[in-house]
């Protein structure tokens, strides 16, 4: 019983989609999928199984549908690598660098409507959860799909990848931070439902904000053979060779397991 745990990373997530069709190539059937922010879609997209679906809107990717802004801010925000930690620090770096509060994230809105179906992954015998941070509480926030209220998997998804540059607003009645902040890579979700064979696909260096215990599991780590560019460069071109690495890298790893 195979358990998927996907990395948050923006842009770089395309990279998932690539290792997501070299599984289906290789006929590896999983049980559960995890992840934070942009793992989280992925995820809900993988539940989903519909993969064509998948390749359609990451291929057809572009800044544009991720944030409605001038060209020229949109131009800066791929070039730009936000480097704090610290939220409050995030929103200063906006203001100093592009002189607004916040990006305007209707297009990626328009995404979750459009590519994500919440019946569906309902539906599904597969396990699905995501991570995001309750800023009314402060709290960090682990959910399966049966801890999220039917009608709202959309709006939760919107809450695990809500960065701080993006214009403030309430989901649910409540403000919430990108899950990534929390648990980037939240394998133990999966440990706590039972996993013991895991595959976890890695998008960033930076070491798991809580570790799990591996002696006990079957533990698989995906990690990009080469660089995939800026969180936010959701450049065309970008994103298809993050695509293709994601592909190669699964293809060379998983075909020998």
């Amino acid at each position: 019983m195979l358990g998927i745990v996907l990395e948050g990373g923006g842009a770089k997530g395309a990279y998932q989609i690539g290792a997501w069709k070299a599984i289906e190539e290789l006929k590896i059937s999983y049980q559960a999928v995890v992840g934070a922010s942009v793992g989280a879609l992925n995820g809900a997209m993988m539940v989903q199984g519909n993969l064509k679906k998948a390749l359609e809107l990451w291929q057809g990717m572009d800044p544009s549908k991720i944030i409605a802004e001038p060209e020229r801010v949109i131009t800066e925000v791929m070039n730009h690598e936000f480097i704090s930690e610290d939220v409050l620090k995030y929103r200063q770096e906006m203001k100093e660098k592009f002189g607004i509060e916040g990006f305007d994230i209707s297009p990626f809105k328009k995404i979750l409507n459009e590519y994500v179906d919440e019946e569906a992954i309902r539906k599904s015998t597969k396990d699905f959860g995501l991570v995001t941070i309750d800023l009314e509480t402060n709290e960090g926030l682990e959910l399966f799909k049966e801890d999220i209220p039917r009608g709202y998997i959309k709006d939760f998804l919107l809450a695990t990848s809500f960065l701080p540059f993006f214009k403030d607003e309430k989901i649910c009645g409540r403000r919430f931070l990108d899950g990534g902040f929390y648990n980037n890579l939240p394998t133990r979700m999966l440990v706590e439902k039972g996993y013991k064979d895991i595959l976890a696909v890695k998008l960033n260096d930076r070491e798991d904000q809580f570790p799990v215990d591996e002696s006990s599991l079957n533990l698989v780590r995906l990690t990009p053979s080469r660089d995939l560019g800026k969180t936010m460069d959701f450049s065309n071109d970008r994103i298809l060779a993050n695509i293709e690495i994601g592909y190669n890298d699964a293809m060379k790893t998983l075909s020998v397991l």
